[in-house]
């Protein structure tokens, strides 16, 4: 054990005093109830209790003359101290929780409740491909995802407010959403109108909060919404309403505390096994460069073992940088509005009762016209399939069938 040294007592004048009139002193010295000796363990406070001495005269307390004394010296001989000075001179000697915390404790706190994310460039690469290059800004409310293109693409990105270099945009403010698709860009506004539900725009928009979003945020668990875990130790246990399925998952650390891998299952609801044809996901952290946040790791290897320990399904994401807010950022930081006014945008695509209202810019000469939303074309795709083959099979059973009535007609004649 190292060397263990008196601490002495912390005035609340932040002093060390040996007083024994000292009131302001955290603790009274000498025969005093709870008299307690601090001492330091390197960062470790160790409080040691004397025993309690109680003198009685008559059935009361013979020490109250005796600390009304103390007080009222200690009003004279110490200076008075503030809220602040008191508090930190407690901070002292009790070291606060969140100094005790692990860097993998702190990734944890992160991942269980994201705080506003105003800036977080990455990369994702799957085994043999080159990286693709994204922008995420993200709160409870709100979400920018910018998907960059390849490292190309990147090069030719002014600078990161420059929306039309991106090759997808997906954002979306409380019920507002907007989508850039290469020089297309739709607006629509969620008014709950049971028509527009299943609309393109918000189709592909869940696609990527539901996939993408956790993806990162959650250091590559995918299969767990953003924010829904909920860590018991260095596990958790959740179930995916989305997909309806479980996540299970259990965390490692290294050697400086630090998140070093994470070991992920899911199955079915209802079932407490795993799916036969899946196998655990293994989420590696590494940590070669350092960013803001330094208990996060700068890179994600992504993969699973198949049933001959092959590793399969590699993806790599490196993080570049992050920046967190300390409070939810307004609508001008996720909307698209400005893209609107823009020379590069050809058309403006607002999604309304299932049909999305193309407008061409000021200048072309093509009016505006509608067109079925894919998505909702799609889902009605089979009843219309049907449809079809009826009307095809009548007009091929109803000549057939009075081509046989006259020819019983003739053969009776």
């Amino acid at each position: 054990m190292a060397p263990v040294r008196d601490a002495g007592f912390i005035c609340a004048s932040m002093r060390r005093c040996n007083n024994v009139l000292c009131g302001n002193c955290v603790h009274f010295r000498g025969s005093q109830p709870e008299a307690v000796n601090w001492t330091l363990t390197n960062d470790l406070v160790v409080a040691r209790k004397r025993p309690m001495h109680r003198m009685t005269i008559m059935g009361f307390d013979a020490r109250l003359p005796l600390i009304l004394a103390v007080c009222i010296v200690s009003c004279l001989y110490c200076d008075p101290v503030s809220s602040r000075e008191l508090t930190a001179a407690v901070s002292e000697v009790h070291p606060t929780v969140a100094n005790d915390l692990q860097p993998a404790d702190l990734f944890k706190k992160f991942v269980e409740s994201p705080p506003p994310i105003a800036d977080l460039f990455y990369d994702l690469a799957y085994a043999g491909e080159a990286p693709s290059y994204f922008h995420l800004k993200w709160q409870l409310n709100a979400m920018f995802y910018g998907d960059i293109g390849n490292e190309t693409s990147l090069q030719k990105l002014a600078n990161v407010n420059d929306l039309t270099g991106y090759q997808r945009i997906f954002a979306k403010f409380n019920d507002q959403y907007w989508q850039k698709i290469q020089e297309d860009v739709y607006v629509w506004t969620n008014r709950n109108i049971l028509s527009e539900a299943n609309n393109t725009v918000k189709f592909t928009h869940d696609n990527i909060v539901n996939v993408s979003v956790p993806t990162i945020l959650n250091f590559g668990c995918a299969m767990a919404p953003v924010a829904s875990i909920r860590w018991v130790g260095d596990s958790f246990f959740l179930t995916n309403h989305l997909t309806d399925r479980w996540v299970r998952g259990q965390l490692s650390r290294d050697e400086l505390g630090r998140a070093n891998r994470l070991l992920t299952s899911h199955g079915r609801v209802g079932s407490a096994k795993q799916d036969s044809e899946t196998f655990p996901w293994i989420q590696e952290y590494h940590y070669e460069a350092s960013l803001s946040l330094a208990y996060l790791p700068s890179r994600i290897k992504s993969y699973y073992n198949d049933a001959t320990g092959m590793e399969r399904g590699t993806s790599t994401i490196r993080i570049h940088s992050i920046a967190v807010a300390d409070e939810p950022m307004p609508q001008e930081a996720f909307a698209l509005d400005k893209l609107l006014s823009t020379t590069n945008i050809n058309i403006a695509i607002t999604v309304s009762n299932q049909y999305l209202v193309f407008a061409p810019k000021k200048g072309k000469q093509t009016a505006p016209y509608l067109v079925r939303d894919g998505v909702s074309a799609i889902s009605q795709r089979p009843t219309l399939q049907r449809i079809y083959f009826i009307t095809a099979v009548l007009l091929i059973a109803v000549p057939f069938v009075i081509f046989l009535l006259s020819k019983q007609n003739e053969e009776r004649k």
